[in-house]
């Protein structure tokens, strides 16, 4: 066994679910991936799996479980990796603040390094969402501390209230502090990400003032301004009450084929007509209302595990091992597909290999390193993409 992935369909026993009839052979060694649907309480489910299992288990909440039908009920994904040569370390940042924050970054990947007694060769990131501080304002600290090394996670998700969301680490829940991996040894990650949106209107507006992941003036006007004048009922309280709306961001990072730079529009303050966004949009980009259907995501899941899947391949025909696949789609890509019932996280578990464990959640702000023009990879912050590593 190198790794293996168990569901609880059980809301009273969840521990006992997850843990039932495991093999004997566990040790020490291995390590556990766990993600909470907002039913089941995540710090108490953590707890109770710690105390009941050998070796660590870190994760994060989930708005839903990626690879299960809408119609089941599941609580709780936990996926246990025990693989010979394969390193595992991890560390809990302090209560993350911005003043702070690349002090903090630097000090967390020291920490993570050091528990794991080497080099990391791939760092996974379980991120908060916090109401005043977005991730572009400390992840790319963390970038710079790695120095290079490939980045790959992104924020929980419970719904889209800042500050409800959970990470996981040693039995304990935080809805302020990060979460991050260290693997090292025998590992060598494939990545593959994409994101497809089409433009509503050819009218790109410049960001003039941003606060955070608050959004407040498009040139000479509020954000709710420009939205009234794109048609939309700024009026009413449920405009974004079934799924933010999607913006596409030029001018924010280099462009990328098959990775539209997108950004959720999550909320908006009708009293000074500004707006919440899931990540940070600089002064001086450009946004456009971007359309992002249920074709499109089924098309970019296919792609991206199609990519992912012959990068496996590909490297286990060179002798690399690989037995966990970790798939992370943006929330928003869920409530796009309401109705539909064959979702995209249906379709990676039934295309995967059986040797692959599954793991994922689904959340904001994803994080993967991805291909730049020149052949270079850089650890990009995304929205709305679907993202995945085998490792």
């Amino acid at each position: 066994m190198t790794a293996i992935s168990r569901v609880s369909r059980s809301f009273t026993n969840i521990v006992g679910d997850l843990t039932r009839d495991l093999p004997q052979s566990l040790s020490p060694n291995a390590f556990g991936l766990l993600a909470c649907s907002p039913e089941a309480n995540a710090g108490e489910v953590a707890a109770g799996l710690q105390a009941a299992l050998p070796f660590p288990v870190v994760g994060g909440s989930t708005w839903a479980q990626p690879f299960e039908p809408r119609d089941e009920d599941v609580s709780a994904r936990l996926t246990i990796v025990q693989r010979q040569g394969l390193k595992f370390a991890a560390s809990v940042s302090p209560p993350l603040q911005k003043s702070d924050s690349r002090r903090q970054m630097a000090e967390l990947f020291r920490d993570c390094e050091a528990r794991l007694g080497e080099r990391p060769k791939l760092l996974l990131a379980f991120l908060p969402m916090l109401p005043d501080l977005a991730a572009e304002l400390y992840l790319p600290f963390l970038f710079e501390a790695a120095e290079g090394l490939p980045v790959f996670g992104g924020m929980t998700s419970d719904d889209y209230t800042p500050g409800r969301s959970l990470t996981l680490a040693g039995g304990r829940a935080y809805a302020d502090r990060m979460v991050l991996v260290g693997l090292g040894g025998e590992v060598e990650p494939v990545f593959a990400a994409r994101c497809e949106l089409n433009l509503s209107t050819e009218y790109l507006p410049t960001v003039t003032e941003v606060d955070g992941c608050t959004l407040r003036r498009v040139d000479d006007m509020t954000l709710c301004d420009y939205l009234a004048a794109q048609g939309f009922d700024t009026a009413n309280e449920r405009l974004l009450a079934g799924w933010p709306l999607t913006l596409e961001v030029r001018g924010r990072r280099p462009p990328v084929e098959g990775l539209a730079d997108t950004c959720d529009l999550l909320k908006l303050n009708l009293a000074d007509g500004s707006g919440l966004v899931a990540n940070h949009i600089p002064e001086g980009a450009r946004i456009g209302l971007g359309i992002m259907g249920k074709s499109g995501i089924l098309k970019t899941t296919r792609e991206c595990l199609e990519d992912i899947l012959g990068q496996v391949e590909d490297g286990r025909a060179r002798g690399r091992h690989y037995s966990v696949l970790f798939c992370l789609p943006c929330i928003a890509r869920y409530f796009i597909m309401v109705g539909d019932d064959e979702q995209a996280g249906e379709r990676v578990k039934a295309a995967a290999p059986e040797d692959l464990a599954l793991f994922g959640y689904y959340g904001f702000n994803e994080v993967c390193p991805a291909p730049l023009p020149g052949g270079r990879r850089e650890n990009l912050m995304l929205g709305d993409s679907v993202i995945m590593c085998a490792f």
